[in-house]
């Protein structure tokens, strides 16, 4: 959650500035890295600790 609003925030002030593009770049490889080479998404071995469910099945009840 808190690397999602650091996103956010880069997107939203100074988009164009170096350090925002920066942010955004390391963000997106550092989420996209650890899928592709774990199938795993950020965050989803802390919610199954947390929750006790599984981060799956939990987003195929959510239809947007």
């Amino acid at each position: 959650y808190y690397d999602l609003l650091n996103v956010q925030t880069s997107i939203s002030q100074a988009a164009g500035e170096k350090t925002a593009i920066e942010k955004r770049h390391t963000f997106l490889k550092n989420y996209f890295t650890l899928y592709q080479d774990n199938k795993k998404i950020v965050g989803d071995d802390e919610y199954t600790k947390t929750t006790g469910k599984n981060p799956d099945e939990e987003r195929k009840k959510i239809n947007l």
